[in-house]
């Protein structure tokens, strides 16, 4: 053979020790996932389905890892796209363990529980983990506490294997089992047997076995309680363990042939027990003639106290009817009384009556004097003044303060009414008509509420496109507002001065950017006081004040606009 070809026996070799690489390698990929299961089954993150168990415990779980790992769950999450399982016949803690299997591959128990065990696995589809609970199950010790745990895990499992030992075990410490409520559990047929191994190898009289026999018998019995003597229960129970165990009460030492059943019964133990209900019922017998004896006294007394009450009652109410009776009479004299005093009081207020209605008329008559005497003074305050046509400036102080704002005396010397709404139109097309190309124009507008302002502008209305006019003299004023502010101007901000006022043919009077605006028709806007032209003391852009200050809303009413230029 040449040193350069290889031999079948090295190929071997080789792929011998590859798949031993593989394998160590697998294994320890899969110790370490298992690690991981293990580890997000604690953390409990990430969870997404639930296991609830016996008294709604709930175990949280991943549905991938479950999936993966047992076939029950595969097929169940295939075909359901659940989010919970229910298993309210298990115990929490059973579960809890198998669940934990799942994911770490190690198996914690309770040795006396280890029947539970094996059926939950086995429900899952475990088969590793339920062959190996049943392997553990046979090397525990059997005690008198888990006998019965054995015996029942044994029929499940392996059936007839070491039946009849856990029989003889459950025979010879009846004393220690006799109060386990697995008893009841028990077949007919296994009862046999322990009553065939007690026959057969106790020398005693049997009264152990008679009283396990006697508490098999009434766990059997559904709805019996051992406190209660009433005559129905113990007939119940009578009938009841004549009926399922005829045998059950005979000297264990007789010689009785247990397959054909050939003896008689003596019912030692049950005549006992039907003696005590007896004595039980006489002692409530007469325990109830004590009691109809008290009820009766008792009665006997209620009715006394009944009676006095009846007479206290009738007593009470004649009391209540003469004070009744006599209120009546003392409210039919009061009422008698005030209809005789009704009746010159009657007289008495149709005399303030007429008294009343001649007061009201002088009072009119002197106000309606005081009226026309005010409105004398008030056209004489500005009869002599540029005003003396105005509907809206009335008072000589609203005068001086426009003259001392606009501080132009040849302006005041020049100025005449121009343009008013009562007389030209409340619409925007007379207001163009008039007051457009007119220099130094005055805007008074008067509000249906009785608030005046305006505004004042030396570049006026001039005709053209809808645009911008600068003027940096431009101001607003209120000489009577909501608030009850003094009069005030309000100039514009420097840095605005070329949107002082906006041309529209299709609106009325607009200064600055909204600042104060009419529509068409005198329609008020939405005031945007505050953006081109200062503001009040204490008072900001875009707030309700601002918008409000001069009208008091948005929903206010044109009353008069006068404009007034050379």
């Amino acid at each position: 053979m040449n040193e350069n070809q290889i031999s079948p026996f090295s190929d071997s070799l080789r792929k011998s020790q590859n798949i031993k690489k593989y394998r160590l390698k697998n294994e320890k990929f899969c110790k370490q996932l298992i690690q991981e299961y293990d580890q997000h089954f604690k953390e409990k993150k990430n969870t997404d389905f639930e296991i609830i168990t016996a008294n709604n415990l709930k175990i949280l779980t991943h549905k991938s890892i479950l999936r993966s790992r047992s076939p029950f769950f595969n097929a169940f999450l295939k075909e359901k796209n659940e989010s919970q399982l229910f298993f309210p016949e298990f115990e929490y803690q059973v579960v809890y363990d198998i669940i934990r299997y799942i994911y770490s591959s190690k198996l914690y128990y309770q040795p006396n529980k280890l029947h539970l065990y094996w059926f939950v696995a086995s429900k899952f589809q475990l088969y590793l983990a339920a062959e190996s609970i049943k392997q553990h199950f046979f090397d525990v010790d059997i005690n008198p506490d888990n006998v019965l745990d054995f015996f029942f895990m044994n029929k499940i499992i392996q059936p007839k294997k070491m039946e009849q030992k856990t029989i003889e075990f459950i025979a010879e410490n009846l004393g220690k089992i006799k109060n386990n409520k697995q008893i009841a559990e028990l077949s007919q047929e296994e009862i046999l047997g322990i009553i065939k191994y007690r026959k057969d190898n106790d020398s005693q009289k049997g009264n152990v076995l008679v009283e396990f026999i006697n508490n098999w018998a009434i766990s059997k019995t559904a709805n019996f309680d051992n406190q209660d003597f009433r005559k129905k229960f113990f007939i119940k129970l009578t009938n009841n363990l004549l009926n399922q165990i005829p045998y059950q009460y005979f000297d264990i030492r007789q010689d009785v042939d247990l397959q054909k059943l050939e003896f008689q019964p003596k019912h030692l133990l049950l005549q006992t027990k039907l003696t005590q209900y007896e004595k039980s019922l006489q002692k409530l017998e007469k325990r109830n003639i004590e009691n109809e004896e008290k009820t009766q006294i008792q009665i006997t007394e209620i009715k006394k106290s009944f009676m006095e009450n009846q007479i206290k009652e009738k007593e009470e109410h004649r009391r209540i009817k003469k004070q009744r009776d006599d209120r009546i009479t003392e409210l039919a004299n009061s009422v008698a009384k005030l209809q005789k005093e009704s009746k010159h009081y009657k007289k008495k207020a149709v005399k303030m009556k007429r008294e009343l209605q001649h007061f009201k008329t002088n009072t009119n008559q002197l106000s309606e004097t005081l009226k026309t005497e005010k409105s004398k003074k008030i056209v004489n305050e500005v009869q002599n003044t540029v005003f003396s046509r105005s509907q809206i400036i009335l008072i000589k102080e609203h005068v001086k303060k426009l003259k001392e704002w606009i501080n132009d005396d040849y302006f005041f010397s020049k100025i005449k009414l121009g343009f008013s709404a009562k007389m030209n139109g409340f619409n925007s097309k007379a207001f163009h008509q008039y007051c457009d190309n007119k220099e130094k124009s005055l805007v008074i507008i008067k509000t249906k509420d009785g608030y005046i302002f305006g505004g004042f502008t030396q570049t006026g209305f001039v005709s053209g496109k809808d645009e911008y006019l600068s003027d940096s003299a431009a101001f607003l004023f209120s000489l009577k507002n909501p608030k009850g502010d003094p009069p005030q101007k309000f100039p514009i901000k420097k840095e605005n001065y070329f949107k002082a006022v906006f041309y529209s043919s299709s609106w009325g009077p607009v200064f600055g950017d909204c600042d104060l605006i009419l529509y068409s028709d005198f329609k008020p806007g939405t005031f945007n006081f505050g953006k081109i032209y200062s503001l009040p003391s204490g008072i900001y852009e875009n707030s309700d004040e601002a918008k409000n200050y001069f009208a008091g809303s948005n929903s206010w009413k044109v009353k008069d606009l006068e404009v007034y230029f050379n």
